[in-house]
């Protein structure tokens, strides 16, 4: 199996998890020790939170929005994966911004090649590169 064909499987894999340059991926576990030490990353995208230098509140340790899966209990419209999860993510309302509002029920994410072929303009920098890969691996004679 070719490199292209490894990369493609773990985008597959993760769809809703930044990709890391392999200098970020030697950086990447002593910060997650360091910020979340005991969160799974299960319902976040910690390697996008560590790309972008997102840190948690100080005082609540919560962290921002920006980086929720769609399988996050608060996913809203603030993540940057809010508009490919096929329906409306819920949305933070109140004075302080502080009373979340789910919207519909939670689906599964979209297959992250339709989202790519549908929605080229809006996906995130992982699911582009997804398309590139498959090109490329097309042009080996590989099959996806």
């Amino acid at each position: 199996m070719g490199a292209i064909e490894n990369r493609l499987r773990q985008v597959l894999k993760r769809p809703f998890e930044t990709p890391l340059t392999p200098e970020q991926q030697r950086g990447f576990p002593q910060w997650k020790r360091t910020m979340a030490p005991t969160d799974s990353g299960e319902d976040y995208d910690f390697p996008g939170a560590y790309k972008a230098g997102v840190q948690p509140d100080p005082m609540t340790g919560h962290w921002p929005d920006t980086y929720k899966k769609p399988n996050h209990p608060t996913f809203s419209e603030e993540s940057i994966y809010s508009s490919l999860t096929g329906t409306k993510p819920g949305r933070w309302t109140g004075p302080q911004h502080d009373v979340y509002t789910p919207f519909g029920q939670r689906v599964q994410p979209r297959d992250p090649w339709e989202v790519y072929r549908s929605n080229a303009d809006q996906v995130p920098a992982q699911l582009m590169m997804l398309g590139g890969l498959i090109e490329q691996l097309k042009r080996q004679g590989g099959t996806y």
